[in-house]
């Protein structure tokens, strides 16, 4: 009976992903009749990154066959979410490409526009919290009036003593120990008022509440535009036209209208408009190509639109170009199929080894009498026995090709320069036939192929070859 073994796997997709913290802040002196809530959130910093994952759609499987003629040796290596990898590289699970990091400029702009007032407003609020201070904390607002006027008053004596000591220079003596005393006065009454100003700075800071909200939108690399017009069309709006309170983005047309960032993504190949398919067969393994893409994140910054950051990737997503490879073994026939993949989960190698199929080997058993396969016990007899009744052939065919080999290589050397473009040719041809017919004499579990064989599987490329003619036995 045949054994069989199913391989499951997923493809790999990449996509982007922008996260970042958006800060409610809410001051009861300028906005007393509001809430947290009613404020509109301001980003204040951002990161935008190249996600390497298992595409969650794309679960494929893959049968490995076996049986009594067929015989592999498979070696798969998978990420912790399934992609496929080298069996021989070191398992990272979700490879990310940092774009892009940072406070946001657009957050900076729109937190500016927010804090700043006219002349008159700013007097107004500051006003309104003096007083609400004052209340609160009389003996320190007292405290710190009354030692404003005495700042005033030093200033004023320190700089008549400086004129003295500047117009009567003789008086030094007299003068320098006064305005030594003086400014040590102001140091010590500095000091007491920075003490004062830093309680006022306290409670100013409490009046003022902030709340910071974390956000991430995983995106398909194909919902990004390529340009900010083309945003403006597939957002249906353009930057910060939208005005509203809102809250965190949760998409990427908020994130342009609302906040003014947007990703852009410019394909450096014509891509396709919906998503690839195919419908591979059992043993298939299928494989996606990655494709280059060059990643732009764009922000609106008084109405400028500002490129903060630009790079080039390799990717992949379900409109990638697919690749599909046969796990397949012929009866006699060797092949071997290996691929090799990124620690993202992309194809980045194949390597194929093959001989001949052995395909006359396979018609003669096909065609072996049936008393001849009734005399024996088993197929492997059959087998066994046209493989030791040809092997002789085949030594045969082996050494007369090395000698023709040989004899070429010393014909073109005594040619010298006038030796031909089809010697060589056929020199090298001779070459490829005699490893061909090396390889085949290697192979001891399976039955070896015949030149006739070889030609039929090397196709037009061995047709020129026949065997020599042998010299007449002297008489």
């Amino acid at each position: 009976m045949g054994r069989s073994t199913r391989i499951t796997y997923r493809l790999p997709c990449a996509v982007i992903v922008i996260s970042g913290t958006m800060r409610r802040t809410l001051d009861k002196d300028r906005d007393p009749r509001k809430t947290i809530g009613d404020m509109r959130p301001e980003m204040v910093s951002k990161t935008v990154l190249v996600r390497h994952q298992a595409d969650d759609g794309s679960g494929q499987t893959v049968t490995i066959k076996g049986g009594w003629f067929l015989q592999y040796t498979s070696s798969f290596s998978f990420q912790e979410d399934g992609r496929l990898t080298q069996a021989s590289s070191e398992t990272t699970g979700a490879g990310t490409e940092l774009i892009s990091a940072g406070a946001t400029l657009a957050g900076t702009a729109l937190a500016a526009a927010r804090v700043t007032f006219g002349p008159d407003d700013e007097r107004t609020a500051a006003k309104q919290r003096k007083d609400v201070y004052k209340r609160e904390y009389e003996d320190v607002a007292d405290e710190r009036t009354a030692l404003a006027g005495e700042q005033t008053r030093l200033r004023r004596k320190l700089r008549d003593l400086e004129t003295k000591l500047i117009d009567n220079p003789g008086d030094s003596a007299v003068l320098r120990p006064q305005l030594q005393a003086l400014r040590e006065t102001q140091r010590l009454l500095d000091e007491r008022i920075a003490v004062l100003d830093a309680h006022y700075a306290a409670w100013l800071a409490g009046r003022v509440t902030t709340v910071d909200d974390q956000f991430e939108l995983v995106v398909k690399l194909a919902d990004l535009p390529a340009t900010a017009e083309e945003a403006d069309k597939k957002f249906e709006g353009s930057a910060l036209s939208d005005t509203s309170p809102g809250g965190a983005p949760a998409s990427l047309g908020e994130l342009w209208t609302r906040y003014g960032l947007a990703v852009l993504a410019r394909w450096e190949r014509p891509r396709e408009a919906s998503d690839r398919t195919v419908t591979p067969d059992p043993c298939d393994l299928v494989t996606r190509e990655a494709e280059p893409v060059t990643i732009s994140v764009v922000e609106h910054v008084s109405g400028q639109l500002v490129v903060t950051s630009r790079s080039r990737h390799l990717v992949a997503d379900a409109r990638s170009p697919l690749r599909v490879y046969r796990l397949e073994r012929s009866w006699f026939g060797r092949r071997s199929l290996a691929l090799s993949f990124s620690e993202n989960g992309y194809l980045s190698g194949v390597d194929a080894e093959g001989a001949a199929s052995l395909g006359e080997a396979a018609k003669a058993l096909a065609g072996a009498p049936a008393a001849v396969a009734s005399g024996v016990d088993s197929f492997t007899k059959v087998q066994g026995g046209l493989t030791s009744a040809r092997q002789a052939g085949l030594a045969a065919e082996v050494s007369r090709v090395k000698s023709q080999v040989e004899l070429h290589q010393q014909e073109i050397l005594a040619a010298g320069v006038n030796v031909t473009a089809g010697d060589a040719a056929r020199l090298e041809r001779l070459k490829q036939l005699k490893e061909i017919l090396d390889a085949q004499a290697a192979i001891k579990d399976v039955d070896p192929a015949l030149v006739t064989a070889a030609k039929d599987a090397a196709g037009a490329d061995l047709a020129w070859y026949s065997a020599p003619e042998q010299k007449p036995a002297a008489e």
